[in-house]
């Protein structure tokens, strides 16, 4: 043994050269380690070899080399180790905080490396597990970065790469039938999302059609939209006008769209959860526009989008929400369209109103063109919040003629003003209902006029005296009323009622018309070309257009020309209805049948509550425009706040990629040859030979 010491001593001075060997088995082990996330047998051993020629290459050190640990070199040795560690671990730890608490800067066009509001609001809002398989082997980096970022919003949502080949009892469970078939799995339901390999071409993981899978799948009903045919609404094919683009953006978030023809089929399915009218062109039948009212009465979600210099008849059902449709078409007189070339007629909205519809908008662009405005008046039950606004640099003309855009302020308006609202209607069938009473109150035809406009009754002075009317000089969006006379009226009564159409229930009341504090009124400014009537709204905040309850005014015998009492105030539970008629005659004889009414009814039943969104456009939602910024998500989005009733996620959806290709001709390419390869190069060797001979 000891001849073996002698023998090797020689050799042991190459002990301290350990450490190369060691630091490069440590760091190569390492790094093997980290990089392929499996710390496989072969990257430890290479580790623990490492630390091996390390432990030893120190050992020798330490006992070959007098006063080693105290010398200068070795002091300085440590420090310079020390801080190389803590260079490490620092770098370490601010890698580890910047992968945790990630935060990235996104410079392409359409944002292609974030996630669109739409999908974090919806990845986020996940209360159960979902996960995604991707039948792909090897997997795509850009797939995995999209699906990190999908997994970063929140933990239940997770995918694996599977490769086909290894696993064939998943491929068998899905029912895979190619390879880069991508899976989307949601408790015991599974859904196939996209197929990336296509005619032996791959293609990226779409944003698109991941979160419309992960929105459909967990549905538990299917939702059905009705689209209305028969007026010259846009078709649902694939030219320009058509809807086609619409319809499969549709399909794809889980709807049912269907065509909905009132003439062929005279009743609403019962399983529609919302109605889109888009565009007509010509009048709907009287029973088609009642049924759309019975069907909006019982809580269904209508989709109202008219263009302008057309009339579909609907003024009945807008009437009962308090909307009127303006005839002036808006021009946009900004030059915000010639931006991107359009012209005045094609409004660019930046503005949008606080409604889940639109409230993650910003001030991004829409674009509506050929529009007309949309006036609301406060209706009781109803509440209106604006989706488009215009802004103050737009007009609402009512005659195009001449070359140039000159504002009228006899028939014109001036913005803001909206193109597009979004109501709510609830109604509450528990409130005490006064029934209709069973006589009839029967008086003989005026030669002079009848009146069906306001319920108050003023009894004359002489039974000789002629009807009146009041006249309104603001045109009334307030549906057409008759007031019921009770049976308790005498039928020896000697008076003869006027009838006053005026909107002012109660005299205190001033019958000017004054501005509607809500946002979704028009603007009030000092023009004689006004939209709506909002005096009627504001006046009588108590009147219903119900068509049930009754009036029954008390009616005092006397003759005498009292102002406080000739006038009688319906009480405020007090409706008109429009079933029963009075025309006021000198000499009325009044026939009760029957004097019983029946008691006051109570029905226990849930609040109704009915949508409707309005829009001043169509053209918006064609194929030609439906892409145009955020046309498509106006339209989705309000389709969606119809149709689905519990609180759902909606914001601007995920963009497609644009194709940006260069096409060069010969001469072009050339060029950029000649200039790449030659003239440059030579360029910067000239310039070098030159600043050397300078300094030479």
């Amino acid at each position: 043994m000891q001849n073996f010491f002698q023998k090797i001593q020689p050799y042991l001075k190459y002990l301290k050269y350990f450490y190369l060997p060691g630091v490069f088995l440590t760091v190569a082990g390492a790094i093997a380690g980290i990089t392929s996330g499996v710390w496989s047998s072969l990257y430890l051993g290479l580790m623990i070899a490492g630390a091996v020629f390390l432990l030893i290459c120190l050992t020798w050190l330490v006992s070959n080399t007098p006063n080693f640990l105290t010398r200068r070199s070795t002091q300085a040795g440590t420090n310079v180790l020390v801080g190389t560690i803590a260079i490490l671990v620092i770098v370490g730890i601010i890698n580890f905080l910047g992968f945790r608490f990630s935060s990235r800067i996104d410079f392409t066009d359409n944002q292609l490396f974030t996630l669109s509001p739409q999908t974090q609001e919806i990845v986020t809002n996940l209360k159960k597990p979902v996960k995604l398989w991707i039948f792909d082997s090897p997997p795509d980096p850009g797939d995995q970065d999209l699906l990190n970022n999908f997994r970063r919003y929140n933990a239940n949502f997770s995918f694996e790469f599977v490769n086909p080949d290894q696993k064939p009892g998943l491929v068998k469970t899905f029912n895979v039938k190619s390879q880069g078939d991508v899976y989307l799995e949601f408790g015991d339901k599974k859904q196939l999302v996209q197929t990336l390999i296509n005619f032996n071409r791959r293609e990226p993981l779409s944003e698109i059609k991941l979160i419309n899978a992960i929105e459909k799948i967990q549905r538990d009903r299917i939702l059905n939209v009705y689209f209305l045919q028969g007026h010259g609404e846009h078709p649902l094919n694939t030219t320009k006008e058509g809807l086609s683009e619409a319809v499969n953006n549709l399909e794809n978030k889980g709807f049912k769209v269907n065509p909905l023809n009132l003439v062929e089929s005279s009743a609403i399915p019962d399983n529609t959860n919302a109605i889109i009218i888009a565009g007509p062109k010509r009048k709907l039948f009287e029973p088609e526009v009642a049924a759309l009212q019975k069907y909006a009465d019982q809580g269904g979600s209508l989709f109202v989008m008219i263009d302008p210099e057309t009339d579909p008849g609907l003024d009945p059902l807008l009437k009962q929400w308090g909307v009127k449709l303006d005839p002036r078409i808006i021009m946009d007189v900004s030059g915000a369209g010639s931006l991107i070339g359009l012209g005045p007629a094609a409004p660019v909205i930046t503005t949008y109103g606080e409604h889940p519809i639109t409230k993650e908008f910003g001030n991004s662009i829409s674009i509506f063109p050929l529009s007309r405005p949309v006036a609301t008046v406060k209706t009781p039950n109803v509440e209106a919040v604006t989706l488009l606004e215009a802004s103050n640099k737009m007009w609402a003309k009512k005659e195009l003629t001449g070359e140039e855009l000159v504002f009228d302020p006899k028939q014109d308006l001036i913005g803001p003003f909206d193109l597009g609202v979004a109501l709510t209607r609830t109604e509450d069938p528990n409130q005490k209902i006064a029934p209709s009473p069973l006589p009839s109150a029967t008086t003989s035809p005026s030669p002079a006029t009848s009146s069906q406009e306001s319920p108050i009754i003023q009894p004359s002075v002489s039974p000789s005296v002629i009807p009146s009317v009041i006249p309104s000089v603001i045109p009334s969006v307030s549906p057409s009323v008759t007031p019921s006379l009770s049976p308790t009226v005498s039928p020896t009564l000697s008076p003869s009622p006027i009838i006053s159409p005026s909107p002012n229930p109660n005299p205190s009341i001033s019958p000017q018309p004054s501005s509607s504090p809500k946002k979704t009124s028009f603007n009030q400014s000092a023009f004689s070309a006004k939209l709506v009537s909002y005096s009627i709204a504001q006046a009588s905040p108590e009147i219903s257009p119900s068509p049930t309850p009754s009036v029954s005014p008390s009616v005092s015998p006397s003759p005498t020309p009292n102002p406080t009492s000739s006038v009688i105030q319906p009480s405020p539970s007090l409706t008109p209805s429009p079933t029963s008629s009075v025309n006021p005659s000198p000499s009325p004889s009044v026939t009760p049948s029957s004097p019983a009414v029946s008691p006051t009814e109570t029905k226990k039943t849930e609040k109704i509550t009915s949508k409707m969104v309005v829009i001043g456009n169509s053209t918006f939602a064609t194929n030609q425009w439906f892409g145009e910024q955020l046309n498509g998500d106006v339209f989705l989005n309000s389709v969606q706040w119809l149709a689905v009733t519990d609180e759902h996620p909606l914001s601007i959806r995920p963009k497609e990629p644009k194709k940006r290709r260069i096409i060069l001709n010969g001469l072009q390419a050339s060029l950029i040859s000649w200039l790449s390869l030659v003239i440059f190069p030579l360029l910067g060797i000239g310039l070098a030979i030159a600043t050397w001979w300078r300094r030479r």
